[in-house]
């Protein structure tokens, strides 16, 4: 049995409203890889805003310093 070009797009239309968008973890927005960046963490995946709080956080933390070289 063949499709018709018409039934096609219908069945293309009806395939993809089944399929949920992804959401944060953590602020529930969704996810769309362009838009909002989708970061796998071990909470699960999250918006690229929610990313990078979190790391800011973890910098706070543990500050990255330079080295510092003693003479003598």
């Amino acid at each position: 049995m063949t499709m018709t070009v018409e039934q096609f797009v219908e069945q293309m239309d009806a395939d993809t409203l089944v399929i949920p968008a992804p959401k944060c973890a953590r602020c529930k927005c969704e996810l769309q890889e362009c838009l909002t960046g989708n970061r796998y963490t071990e909470g699960g995946y999250v918006c690229s805003d929610c990313y990078f709080d979190e790391l800011g956080d973890v910098v706070e933390k543990y500050p990255i310093r330079s080295f510092r070289i003693r003479r003598g």
